[in-house]
């Protein structure tokens, strides 16, 4: 075998040496686009935002149910938190100025086609401009971007580069590759440069670059000069809790009014000696309380429904070994038609295809043997929660 080698090589090294070169030229793209994806999966960092007094990110595991009942699923990305999320936060009293900001893993190309060394071993980050105030980092050089083709550096990945104001700078981006041109570059403490590299563009196209629907990975609260972050932090919290309730208006303010959350989890004492209530009659009313309080704030909340598509759509399960499971296909088919069902209402289109509430509860879904299967507990409990929107 390595006489043969030999041989090859003195025979057609040409070819031998092409062929190394397009191994090199893969595992160059491969190991990209892994560090592209895995950053893409991590939520950004929390010290860049040194001028924040808070800093509110979406929850990436959904919990149902209490006690030995309690099911957690954990979704492949936590949904983004929306514009109206923000707008929320902004009229909390205390709050000077709220800011979405989305974090895009990165990777800057060179002139000739490289991906350029970022700081901290992992990918660069863009970020809206309007969520430079709130960071480090301070214009060194040129100006802001201004249109969708325009881009600001740190100083680090301009020199490392070779760029100037007006030079071309290719990007590979979960949305795909982007040529945008650079008008200005940042700088901030050594510290925070060597913890990640990072550029700004606009905020229409920090969106766009992330490759997923509108929305923010985080949102920087910045309090009024005497507010305590401490006391800040709660009023942001309790309002936030309340907006992903449906929650709104008084009882977002707290004078006493139920929530279907509340029934859900009430509990009682079963009576031993004296007259009590029929627990499947009262337990079967509840359910219907609960189902009636959820329609209500659904539509007192507005635009809700289309978070409801994206957390259908974003739902995974753990996979079900060595003991039966649901069918991956007919899982995913039955989500997907959930979020169609969804998003087509909230656009005012009825269709007798749409799924039920009623139908989740009492469908049979196939399940494998001797293949992978979704966890039967998480599904069950993800359709039981669903059933009560729809």
């Amino acid at each position: 075998m390595v006489a043969l080698a030999l041989r090859m090589l003195r025979t057609r090294a040409g070819s031998v040496a092409g062929t190394f070169v397009m191994l090199a030229l893969t595992a160059t793209v491969v190991a990209l686009a892994g560090q592209v994806m895995a950053s893409g999966l991590g939520a950004p960092g929390p010290g860049r935002y040194a001028a924040a007094d808070a800093v509110v990110r979406a929850d990436p595991e959904i919990a149902f149910g209490s006690g030995e009942d309690r099911v957690t699923v954990d979704v492949r990305r936590a949904a983004p938190l929306d514009a109206a999320a923000v707008a929320r936060v902004a009229k909390v009293p205390g709050v000077r100025a709220a800011v979405g900001d989305v974090s895009v893993p990165i990777a800057v190309l060179d002139r000739r086609g490289r991906p350029l060394p970022a700081a901290g071993g992992e990918a660069a980050h863009a970020h809206g401009w309007d969520s430079a105030a709130l960071t480090p980092y301070a214009l060194r050089a040129g100006r802001p971007p201004r249109a969708p083709d325009e881009i600001v550096l740190d100083a680090r990945l301009a020199r490392a580069g070779g760029f100037a104001a007006g030079d071309r700078v290719r990007l590979v981006t979960p949305a795909g590759t982007r040529a945008l041109t650079l008008t200005g570059v940042t700088a901030a403490p050594s510290d925070q440069q060597a913890r990640q590299s990072a550029a700004f563009v606009t905020a229409e196209q920090a969106q766009s670059l992330t490759g997923r629907e509108p929305g923010f990975d985080a949102i920087a609260v910045v309090a009024e000069d005497g507010r305590a972050a401490g006391e800040l932090r709660e009023r942001v919290a309790a309002t936030l809790d309340a907006y992903a309730r449906g929650v709104t208006g008084a009882a977002a303010a707290g004078d006493g009014l139920v929530s279907a959350d509340q029934v859900e989890a009430a509990k009682f004492e079963p009576s031993r000696f004296g007259a009590g209530y029929d627990q499947e009659d009262t337990d079967a009313f509840l359910d219907e309380v609960v189902e009636t309080l959820r329609g209500h704030e659904a539509r007192a909340s507005g635009g809700r429904a289309p978070d409801l598509a994206t957390f259908v759509a974003s739902a995974a399960f753990d996979v079900a070994r060595l003991k039966p499971g649901y069918d991956t296909k007919a899982v995913d088919d039955l989500l997907d038609a959930i979020v169609r069902t969804v998003r087509e209402r909230a656009a005012g289109v009825s269709s007798p295809d749409h799924v039920r509430g009623d139908q989740l509860t009492s469908i049979e879904l196939p399940r494998t043997r001797w293949r992978n299967g979704y966890d039967v507990e998480q599904v069950d409990a993800l359709l039981e929660h669903v059933s009560h929107q729809l």
